[in-house]
């Protein structure tokens, strides 16, 4: 991939390609810049399709087939003055009449979400004798179902269970007895693609995403609770946002447990990066939302656990 200066806006993100390709037109993604919306598109053909809309005026490039075996993770980048795509090591070649051989692309493998607390009843439940780690439990079990059917509604609600188990106390209430030494296991992104982004464009917003649990192959650390919170999933040139900054705005602002005005910085920032920026049909606010509930999930498993196996 090479790191060409170009004029116009460019994206540049990890995106789930789908098997079976649509059979009608969907949004992949969409981004606002200023003026200008600019889309992403798979159509019913097979290709993926650069749309800018500026003054009510459209423009769309359909760029040559794409074949997927099966639904994956792609490193995506697309300029659109002059329009142009990579997917992975590929640059996709404008076809209006879609006449070029497909290129075949190949991702790192979704896995299906694992389910951690489906099987427990309400029984074991009952037998919790200290309410706070009764609490925990339920609302372990809660964030799961809503982080499993994700939409904006059970999103938003998750982050009102990830800011009371994660900075209001009750994770520590939980553990208070049995002391567990909890990690988080989250992503590792590589500087590579952000340093090439930057050159093509210095100001650009970088989005990194960290949930590993979709995504075997790639790189991952364990962090306490204080370092995970400060995971950074956002960076722009003057600002980064965090893991609890994602938690405090979606839950203090956006309607997760009530609604109110972003702090300025970080959480004003990533309010105006989600409207800016959709994700199939979802904000990005609410992507980072869902895969810090994945992250949360399998980090408190073991307590959840050790609470039913052992509820004195």
């Amino acid at each position: 991939m090479s790191a060409e200066q170009h004029d116009g806006p460019t994206i540049a993100a990890v995106i789930t390609l789908p098997a079976p390709w649509p059979t009608r037109q969907v949004v992949v993604m969409k981004h606002d810049f200023g003026d200008r919306q600019l889309f992403i598109l798979a159509n019913a053909g097979g290709q993926l399709v650069l749309s800018e809309r500026h003054n009510e005026t459209w423009q769309h490039t359909p760029f040559q087939r794409v074949r997927v075996a099966k639904p994956c993770f792609v490193i995506l980048m697309a300029c659109f003055a002059p329009p142009w795509l990579w997917i992975n090591s590929h640059r996709l070649t404008p076809d209006a009449s879609a006449a070029l051989d497909p290129v075949t692309i190949t991702g790192s493998g979704l896995l299906a979400p694992k389910l951690h607390f489906s099987n427990i009843d309400g029984a074991a439940i009952a037998a919790i004798r200290s309410k706070p780690e009764e609490h925990f439990v339920r609302t372990m079990i809660d964030l799961e179902q809503k982080a499993t059917k994700p939409g904006r509604y059970e999103l938003l609600r998750a982050s009102g269970l990830l800011r009371q188990l994660l900075t209001d106390g009750l994770l520590n209430q939980a553990n208070r007895r049995l002391q567990l030494k909890l990690r988080f296991r989250v992503a590792v992104a590589g500087s590579r693609l952000e340093q090439q982004i930057r050159k093509l464009h210095p100001a650009v917003s970088f989005w990194s995403g960290i949930d590993p649990s979709r995504m075997p192959e790639i790189r991952t650390e364990e962090k306490k609770l204080d370092a995970f919170l400060a995971t950074h999933l956002v960076s722009t040139t003057n600002v980064a946002v965090s893991v609890r900054d994602v938690i405090a705005a979606s839950a203090n602002a956006m309607g997760g447990v009530h609604f109110g005005d972003p702090k300025p910085g970080a959480e004003q920032a990533l309010v105006e990066f989600g409207e800016q920026l959709t994700v199939s049909g979802l904000p990005s606010s609410l992507t980072a939302v869902q895969e810090i509930c994945n992250v949360t999930i399998v980090g408190l498993a073991p307590l959840v656990q050790r609470i039913l196996a052992n509820p004195r």
